[in-house]
C-alpha cells in the first residue's frame, strides 16, 4: 500500500484551518452574547434607579400634598367658624390663637397667610407681637368712651374752610400746620375730610374749652450747610436773576435779593454780606461748614473757588440729575413762585426787590414748614421752639388775627395777644 505523503498533508491542511474557523466563530459568538448581556444588565440597573428616584419624588410629592391637605382642613374650619359664629368688632381670643397655631404649626409665610385664612397680614404681625408680652395681651381690651364720639367743633371747621378760601392753594398739611400754630391740634385727615363734606352756613364758635398740653419740638443745628441757587423771572422780557442762600436744617432764607447780571464778584459780594449777618459765631454757631451750589459760572468760577478755600467752607457741587443734590433751594423757589410770584406782572426791578422782602419776612417767620414740623425757619434758627398744641385741643382761645403780605396773597394767623 502506497501512502500519499501530499494528500495526507493537504487534509491535515484542510482539518487544521477549519478548526481554527470553528474556535474564532465560537469566540465571537461567545463575545457578542457577553456584550448583549451587559448590556441587558446596565439598562436594568439604570431602570432599577430611575423607579427608585421616581419612588421618592412621588413620595415627597405626597407628603407636600398631605401638607397641603391639612392646612386647606384648617382653613375651611376657620372659615366655617368665622361663618356660623355672630361677627363682632373684635376677634375673640381662641380666634387668635388659632390663627398663630396654623402659622407656627405649618410655617406658614406672612404674604401666603391671606390664602388660607381671612385676616390680613398685619394682623397676624400685631398679634404675634402682642403674644410676645404674653398670652393675655392678646384678649380684646373693651373700650369705654367716656365722651361722646370725637366731632370737630364748629369754630374749627369754619376755621379751616376760612384758611382754604384765603389760601386756594394750600393743601391739608399747609391748613392743619397753620391752625397748630394758634394753639389748637386738628389732624391732616380731618382738615380733608372737613373740605370734602359740604360747606357749614353756621359760624358760632363753640364755648367748650380743653387743656392745651404743650409738646416741645427740639432744635436744629444752624449754619452747617447752605445751599445757593439763582432763578428767573421777566421784567419787560428781560430776564431778572434772583438768587438765594438757604440754610439746610432750619430752612431760613438768608439772603434774597435780585440782579440783571449775576457774576461771581457778585455772588461772592452777597455771600459775604450773609456772612455777616448770619453767620457770626455765638450759641454755637458760625459759618457754614458746607456750602452746596450748582455748576453754574458763578459757582465755579476761580474767584469764587478761592474765596470759599480762604473761608475754609467745602464747597460741593450738586449731582447732575439727582433730585436731592440741591433740593431744598430749588423747592423754596418753587414755593416763592408758586405761591407769589408767578400772581404778579414785573415792570420794574424795584416790585420785585420790595415783594422778594415782603415774602422773606412770610417765609421765615410765619409760614409753617412741613419739615420742620410745623415750625417756622426763625424758630428753628434761633431755637425758639414754639409748643405742639395736643390732639385734645379743639377750642380757640382768643380772638384770631390775620396777617397779610404782598397786596393781601399771603396770610398768617395768630392769636391776639391780650394786655
Amino acid at each position: 500500500m502506497i501512502i500519499n505523503i501530499r494528500l495526507i498533508n493537504f487534509w491535515l491542511k484542510r482539518v487544521f484551518i477549519s478548526i481554527i474557523y470553528l474556535i474564532d466563530y465560537w469566540a465571537g459568538l461567545i463575545f457578542y452574547a457577553g456584550c448583549w448581556s451587559s448590556g441587558k444588565f446596565l439598562k436594568c440597573i439604570s431602570a432599577a434607579k430611575q423607579t427608585i428616584l421616581l419612588n421618592e419624588t412621588a413620595f415627597s410629592e405626597t407628603q407636600h400634598l398631605r401638607e397641603e391637605v391639612r392646612k386647606l382642613k384648617f382653613a375651611n374650619m376657620a372659615m366655617r367658624q368665622e361663618l356660623n359664629r355672630v361677627k363682632t368688632k373684635r376677634p375673640c381670643l381662641c380666634k387668635k390663637l388659632q390663627i398663630i397655631y396654623f402659622k407656627l404649626r405649618f410655617d406658614v409665610s406672612l404674604r401666603k397667610v391671606r390664602q388660607y385664612l381671612p385676616i390680613s397680614r398685619t394682623s397676624v404681625i400685631k398679634y404675634l407681637n402682642q403674644l410676645q408680652g404674653g398670652i393675655l395681651n392678646l384678649a380684646s381690651r373693651i373700650r369705654k368712651y367716656h365722651t361722646s364720639p370725637n366731632r370737630t367743633p364748629v369754630s374749627i371747621v369754619s376755621l379751616v374752610w376760612e384758611i382754604h378760601q384765603d389760601n386756594p392753594y394750600w393743601g391739608r398739611w399747609k391748613i392743619a400746620l397753620a391752625i397748630w400754630k394758634i394753639g389748637v391740634y386738628v389732624s391732616p385727615s380731618t382738615v380733608r375730610n372737613i373740605l370734602n363734606s359740604p360747606k357749614p352756613d353756621y359760624r358760632k364758635a363753640n364755648k367748650k374749652e380743653k387743656p392745651v398740653k404743650a409738646k416741645a419740638v427740639n432744635g436744629k443745628y444752624p449754619n452747617h450747610t447752605w445751599s445757593i441757587d439763582l432763578t428767573t423771572v421777566y421784567v419787560w422780557f428781560k430776564p431778572l436773576y434772583i438768587l438765594a442762600i438757604l440754610d439746610h436744617y432750619s430752612r431760613k432764607v438768608m439772603i434774597l435779593t435780585t440782579t440783571f447780571h449775576p457774576t461771581a464778584q457778585w455772588t461772592i459780594k452777597k455771600f459775604k454780606e450773609a456772612v455777616l449777618i448770619f453767620g457770626q459765631p455765638r450759641q454755637g454757631r458760625g459759618k457754614p461748614k458746607y456750602l452746596i451750589s450748582d455748576k453754574g459760572t458763578q459757582f465755579t468760577a476761580n474767584d469764587f473757588k478761592n474765596y470759599m478755600k480762604e473761608q475754609g467752607i467745602t464747597h460741593r457741587y450738586a449731582n447732575i440729575g439727582k433730585a436731592n443734590g440741591n433740593s431744598k433751594v430749588e423747592r423754596f423757589f418753587l414755593s416763592l413762585k408758586y405761591e407769589f410770584l408767578n400772581l404778579f406782572l414785573f415792570f420794574s426791578r424795584d416790585r420785585v426787590d420790595k415783594l422778594l422782602k415782603e415774602y422773606l419776612t412770610y417765609y421765615n417767620e410765619h409760614r409753617p414748614h412741613e419739615a420742620l414740623d410745623g415750625q417756622t425757619p426763625d424758630e428753628v434758627y434761633f431755637y425758639k421752639p414754639r409748643d405742639k398744641p395736643a390732639k385734645d385741643a379743639k377750642s380757640i382761645k382768643g380772638r384770631i388775627v390775620r396777617i397779610t403780605f404782598g397786596n393781601g396773597l399771603l396770610k398768617s394767623y395768630r392769636l391776639k395777644k391780650t394786655a
